[in-house]
C-alpha cells in the first residue's frame, strides 16, 4: 500500500506539473496569439491605407484617362476639319486652274485673232501705201 500511497503522490505532482506547464503554455499561446491578432491587425490597416492610395491613384488615372479621351477628340476633330478645309482648298484650286487654263487658251486664240486682224491691217496699209505712191 506504502507503494500505491507513493505512486498516488508521484503520479499527483506529475499532473500539477503538467497542469502547470499547461498552463504557462495556455499562456504563452494565448500571448503569441495576442501578439499575432494584433500584428495581423496592423498589417490589415496598413493594407486598407495601401488600398486607399491605390484607389486615389486609380482615380486619378481614370481622370487623366478622361481628359485624354476629350483631348484625343478635340485632335480627331481637328484633322477632320482640316481635311474638310484642305479638300475645300483642292477643289477651289482645280476649279480655278481649270478656270485658268480655259482663260490662257481663250486668250490664245484672241491673240491669234489680233494677230490675223495686224496682218490683214498691215497688208492693208502696205497696199494703201502703195496705192499712194503710185497715184
Amino acid at each position: 500500500m506504502l507503494l500505491y500511497v507513493y505512486m498516488d503522490e508521484q503520479i499527483q505532482r506529475l499532473e500539477e506539473k503538467m497542469d502547470k506547464g499547461f498552463l504557462e503554455i495556455d499562456k504563452k499561446f494565448s500571448d503569441l496569439t495576442e501578439v499575432i491578432s494584433e500584428f495581423a491587425h496592423n498589417v490589415d490597416q496598413r493594407f486598407e491605407a495601401i488600398d486607399q492610395r491605390f484607389e486615389a491613384v486609380d482615380q486619378r488615372f481614370e481622370s487623366m484617362d478622361r481628359r485624354f479621351d476629350r483631348l484625343e477628340a478635340k485632335v480627331d476633330e481637328g484633322f477632320a476639319d482640316m481635311k474638310l478645309e484642305l479638300n475645300d482648298i483642292k477643289n477651289r484650286l482645280d476649279k480655278l486652274e481649270k478656270r485658268t487654263i480655259e482663260d490662257s487658251d481663250a486668250a490664245a486664240k484672241e491673240i491669234v485673232n489680233l494677230q490675223k486682224r495686224v496682218d490683214i491691217l498691215e497688208k492693208k496699209v502696205r497696199e494703201f501705201e502703195i496705192a499712194k505712191s503710185n497715184s
